[in-house]
């Protein structure tokens, strides 16, 4: 697996668009189609960059391996907190203070449900 098809396997994983994931690690749209191509090579900032902000491991990013796993190697423990920190770091402080009610109430709702569920 080339650096080029890690490169889209952490985009998708992520589920994002060529032009969010851009973005998101300070390139061009078309720049990262030609380096999903395999068109152009990143530089070492880009590297070290998205391995920073995905939590990637660095060595398994540079290498090219003769493995088509569909798993990121890294520190990654769970791709939910990242979208959802993602989208709520774009929330003002409103909005921000509804999301934090609104978990606040899932979990009290959810523990009703559970206790509710105890009793039988």
């Amino acid at each position: 697996m080339t650096f080029s098809d890690k490169l889209k396997l952490i985009r998708t994983t992520y589920q994002l668009t060529q032009s969010e994931f851009a973005k998101n690690i300070g390139i061009s749209r078309a720049n990262l189609m030609n380096i999903e191509k395999g068109r152009v090579i990143p530089t070492s900032l880009l590297i070290n960059y998205i391995s920073l902000a995905y939590g990637i491991d660095k060595k398994w990013l540079i290498n090219d391996d003769d493995l088509e796993s569909t798993e990121i190697p890294s520190v990654i423990t769970d791709i939910t907190i990242d979208r959802i920190m993602f989208y709520y770091e774009q929330l003002n402080d409103e909005y921000r203070t509804f999301v934090l009610q609104q978990i606040k109430q899932l979990v009290e709702l959810q523990q009703q449900v559970n206790h509710k569920k105890e009793e039988i």
